[in-house]
Formats: structure tokens, sequence, C-alpha cells
């Protein structure tokens, strides 16, 4: 049976990171919806809202639809995406994981946003990553949790060490220190 892991959580938390690292191992499909509207941004499609959450939910399904998991890697600030993940993974006949990927540290997220954005190098076309403007936004919409879910704190570890709780979270076997 395939797994739909689901990512969440403000920018800049290290969702990708941990998203990316667990598609790679478990060799799932890893769909994030940053690219998708970066697509649609530079396809010449303007105030992108809902969008790229609906091209990813079609997306997972197909995967899904074909035995593989899929790894989504998205902000899912509200009930209703989450409630659109659960629905993909009901009618997929896929296990849900929800992981909401949260920085305690506001002076070490405020960092990361900063160091994201300046840096240039997820800049694709017509999207650039978050502001800090844009996280206090995000912040605000960003409803709290009403269902079960993986909480990973990465404010004071290293992507390693955070992606070994990840694994042992979701009950997956860690690799080697």
């Amino acid at each position: 049976m395939p797994s739909l892991f689901v990512f969440s959580g403000l920018p800049g938390t290290g969702k990708s990171t941990l998203a990316r690292a667990l598609a790679g191992h478990l060799g799932a499909a890893y769909l994030r919806v940053d690219t998708v509207e970066a697509a649609l941004l530079n396809a010449g499609q303007t105030g992108i809202t809902v969008e790229g959450y609906a091209v990813e939910y079609a997306v997972a399904a197909d995967n899904l639809s074909l035995g593989l998991s899929v790894v989504a890697d998205c902000v899912n600030p509200v009930s209703e995406t989450r409630d659109a993940w659960a629905e993909v993974a009901r009618q997929s006949g896929a296990t849900l994981f929800d992981i909401e990927v949260i920085c305690s540290d506001p002076a070490e997220h405020r960092r990361r946003v900063e160091a994201r954005h300046a840096s240039g190098q997820d800049h694709t076309g017509q999207w650039a990553p978050p502001t800090l403007a844009d996280l206090e936004r995000y912040g605000r919409e960003y409803q709290p949790w009403t269902t079960p879910r993986l909480v990973v704190d990465t404010a004071q570890g290293t992507p390693g060490s955070d992606f070994r709780r990840l694994l042992a979270g979701l009950g997956l076997p860690t690799l080697a220190p």
C-alpha cells in the first residue's frame, strides 16, 4: 500500500530539506508546491491562489494510483488544504502521514528566511522564496491543527539529526549517525 507523506509548515522551517531527504530515502515521488507555482507563473498565470495545490493533489493521486508513495511539500496552512490531502489519501487507498515542521526559535527562523531569499538559488523565473513580510502574513493565516500529526522542530538540530528524528517519529528505520 502506498503512503502519502504531507509536509506542512511555514517557509524557512526546513520542511523542504526533510521532504527531499525522505523522498530520496524511500524512492518516493517528490511534489513541491513551490515548483508547481513557479511553473504556473512562468507560463503566464497570474494571481496564483489554490492552483498549485490543485495540481499537486492530482499529480499525487496519479502516483499513488500507480502504487508509488508520495512526499508532498507545501505550507498547507488551512483545514481545507489539510482535508483535501486526507481525501487524496482516502480515495487512493494510501496511508496518510501528516508532518508539521516548525522552527521554534524566532531569530533562527527569520535568519533562514532572509538567507534563502537573498541567496537567489531558489529563484525560478518570476517566482522567488517568501520574504519576511510574506512569512508574517503566512503566520497570521496559518490555522492551528485539529488533527493528529508528527511535529518536527528544526530549531536546534542539524539537517541530519532532524532527519533521523523524522524517521524515528514515522517508525521507519533510521540511518547510521
